[in-house]
């Protein structure tokens, strides 16, 4: 993949940075309820895709971004300060642990790390990335719990058995599951992705929406081209 990424309004340089462009944040971004945000917390923002398509979708809105890893967040600077909607996106560079904002938000949005235990990457910037030891599923629950307001959002997509224990464990930081979608690679394949979006009222009755990805010859289904039509260039 190319170091520069090119959507339709805005371009990622994405050059040192461990986790590039993907599937699974273009997909998260795209897949977010359509509501009036004023607010938007990006935790882990990487090369700060996820904070440019909230701000193209969500023109009210201001956002701050968050991220560890240094290269990722001069990616994320320089992506977003050569954007049309630099004026509404700001980007910090610390543990989200450790941030502390003067205000709540109305959506929390993270592509976050996933792999608690296995194999670590040999890379110490791709490791942070992917593994869940710079943040534990219990401190991103923590800091959302404590970030949003009251009718806010977070949403967030991860593998399928981290999923179920994420959403086991929101349940003790007041965060209830209010929207799920099965993300599945190929026809007739099981879903091997989960978004979720948690909120802190639960909901009588939760409806499970799916969405396939691809074709038996791997080219993106229709769901999947409408879906993120308003990003991609080509797809």
């Amino acid at each position: 993949m190319p170091e520069n990424f090119r959507f339709k309004q805005f371009e990622i340089d994405q050059e040192g940075a461990a986790q590039k462009v993907g599937t699974d944040s273009v997909l998260l971004g795209a897949w977010i309820e359509q509501r009036l945000y004023k607010s938007v917390l990006d935790i882990g923002c990487g090369t700060g895709i996820l904070a440019l398509m909230m701000a193209q979708r969500f023109t009210d809105a201001l956002i701050d971004a968050v991220e560890i890893d240094e290269n990722a967040f001069r990616c994320a600077i320089k992506n977003t300060e050569h954007s049309a909607f630099k004026n509404r996106i700001s980007v910090y560079h610390q543990k989200i642990q450790d941030f502390k904002p003067d205000r709540t938000y109305d959506l929390i949005i993270t592509n976050p790390p996933f792999f608690s235990s296995g194999h670590k990457s040999p890379t110490i910037q791709r490791s942070v990335a992917r593994h869940t030891d710079s943040l534990t599923h219990e401190e991103l629950l923590s800091v959302s719990a404590s970030l949003l307001s009251e009718n806010g959002a977070l949403n967030l997509i991860l593998p399928v058995n981290e999923a179920n224990s994420f959403s086991m464990k929101a349940v003790k930081y007041g965060l209830y599951k209010n929207r799920i979608c099965d993300v599945i690679p190929f026809p007739g394949k099981a879903a091997n992705r989960v978004m979720l979006t948690l909120k802190k009222e639960p909901i009588d009755q939760l409806y499970i929406e799916k969405i396939v990805l691809r074709h038996t010859d791997r080219t993106y289904s229709d769901a999947y081209k409408t879906l993120t039509k308003d990003f991609y260039l080509n797809i």
